[in-house]
């Protein structure tokens, strides 16, 4: 129950961020690196993958080993679940450590944005 009244640009951005994931993705998500926390440079193909989760509800990746299918679904699940009140996120994998994995960077995700 806290009033906060945002600035005209401030409904303009995140307008843009929530219609365009690529958008949200490019500039406000930061992910754990070796590095540290960096903000993300997507590939084409990350970008597709994310604009096909945004446009379709359901999606079959074909996809190999280790090219950021798992920050990819975590940038989406983030994205999903700021721009989506009426809605709720599901994360389910064959092994527990990685649906933890994907909460950990969902959240990384989340917890970062306000920086």
């Amino acid at each position: 129950n806290i009033v906060f009244n945002y600035t005209n640009e401030e409904i303009h951005e995140i307008k843009k961020c929530a219609k365009d994931i690529i958008y949200f993705a490019d500039n406000y998500c930061t992910v754990m690196t070796d590095e540290g926390l960096q903000t993300i440079t997507l590939r084409d193909y990350q970008k597709d993958m994310l604009k096909q989760f945004q446009q379709e509800r359901f999606n079959v990746c074909l996809a190999s080993r280790q090219v950021g299918k798992t920050i990819c679904s975590s940038i989406f699940i983030a994205w999903y679940i700021l721009f989506n009140f009426d809605k709720n996120a599901l994360i389910l994998s064959n092994k527990g450590a990685t649906t933890r994995e994907i909460i950990d960077k969902g959240k990384t995700i989340l917890e970062n944005l306000l920086r």
